[in-house]
């Protein structure tokens, strides 16, 4: 995999209508770039209060699943800069 390039997993999820709503409106406010920017973040401030030492002990624990994970899931490799192609 090169530099710049990050697998990801698409995921469908259904929301409570009024936390779509909440947020909506955070990125309606500025405080967020879109609703994938607000899950992210909220993802990233889940996993910080666990730490990365419970998530390797978890792995561990399960290495089953995460191996059937990494083999069934679709992965997405997805670069992190977009490069616009201008057609005069």
């Amino acid at each position: 995999m090169s530099e710049g390039i990050e697998k990801r997993v698409r995921l469908t999820i259904e929301l409570p209508v009024e936390d779509y709503v909440k947020t909506v409106l955070l990125v309606v406010k500025g405080e967020y770039h879109n609703i994938k920017h607000v899950i992210w973040e909220g993802l990233k401030r889940v996993f910080k209060d666990y730490g990365d030492e419970y998530f390797e002990k978890l792995k561990e624990e399960n290495r089953d699943i995460v191996e059937n994970i990494l083999k069934n899931v679709k992965i997405v490799e997805r670069s992190r800069l977009r490069k616009w192609v201008v057609k005069k």
